[in-house]
């Protein structure tokens, strides 16, 4: 299984990682996007509803994708959203969200609050989850705090998986090895990406980069990172951050392993076991 990921290593800098090293490749992100197939829309967002495989599921997942912000859903993570379903009996409502250059952190927001009101409104709120993958896992955190800071009614629990926490990436522990090192993901894309989605709101404030927020008063958390992740370094952080608090928060860090590999075929060993762990917390 170590020669598989290490093909996979291989196979990520060479089509991914060229995406992000000098600089984000907007147009070549998007190239594996998806069109969300007969979307049901709330307040004007649109959102995929998939439906639990017995129906009439009491418990809905709120799912937010990945795509450093400026690309997504693809057929990874409608993949992913499915599995979920069927593996925890839940709707999930995967939520098209407007992405950077064309709009920033506010429409963005604007529509995780839209069909998490939908949710609120169609389910019963202790079954409510949110969740979400790479920017997708930072944009779940920082729409949770505001919910939070509001005093609005919260999920019952959040995952992140591979999360970006900070659009800024200048947490010092980012060394140049860091990024050498990640197969997938490289600062300065990031960085530019991180910009584009802020817009005129600094980089530090906890709406683009929660792990600058304050972290008690959550609801039970689940963070999946990994060591060869660049983004590793900010989940770690908060994760010290909700100790200080006491702040319930499950995070379990994988070794060896590259960002999101949570989107991988089940096929690959350590993704079946990352699959497995959100799975337990959401139906626990």
């Amino acid at each position: 299984m170590r020669t598989v990921l290490g093909i996979l290593n291989i196979i990520l800098k060479i089509t991914v990682k060229r995406n992000f090293k000098n600089g984000i490749r907007v147009k070549k992100l998007r190239q594996f996007d998806i069109s969300i197939d007969n979307p049901l829309t709330t307040g004007g967002t649109a959102f995929k509803r998939i439906p639990a495989p017995e129906g009439n599921s009491q418990r809905v997942i709120v799912y937010f994708h990945g795509g450093a912000y400026v690309s997504g859903p693809d057929r990874n993570h409608l993949s992913l959203a499915i599995r979920l379903s069927k593996a925890t009996g839940s709707d999930v409502l995967l939520v098209d969200y407007r992405r950077a250059p064309e709009n920033t952190y506010i429409e963005a927001h604007i529509d995780a609050a839209a069909v998490y009101e939908y949710a609120l409104e169609n389910y019963p709120g202790e079954e409510i989850v949110i969740a979400g993958d790479s920017s997708g896992g930072g944009l779940a955190l920082a729409f949770t705090m505001s919910l939070r800071d509001a005093g609005g009614p919260l999920p019952s629990k959040l995952v992140m998986m591979s999360p970006w926490l900070d659009v800024s990436m200048s947490n010092p522990e980012i060394s140049p090895a860091a990024d050498v090192s990640d197969p997938v993901l490289s600062r300065a894309g990031l960085a530019e990406a991180g910009a584009m989605f802020a817009g005129s709101l600094p980089p530090g404030d906890y709406h683009v980069s929660p792990v600058l927020g304050r972290a008690g008063g959550m609801p039970p958390m689940l963070m999946l990172s990994s060591s060869l992740d660049i983004l590793v370094h900010d989940c770690r952080l908060f994760h010290r951050k909700c100790k200080a608090e006491g702040t319930p928060l499950i995070y379990s860090e994988y070794p060896g392993l590259f960002h999101a590999w949570i989107l991988m075929p089940p096929v690959i060993r350590e993704a079946q076991q990352a699959f497995s762990e959100v799975v337990e917390f959401i139906i626990d």
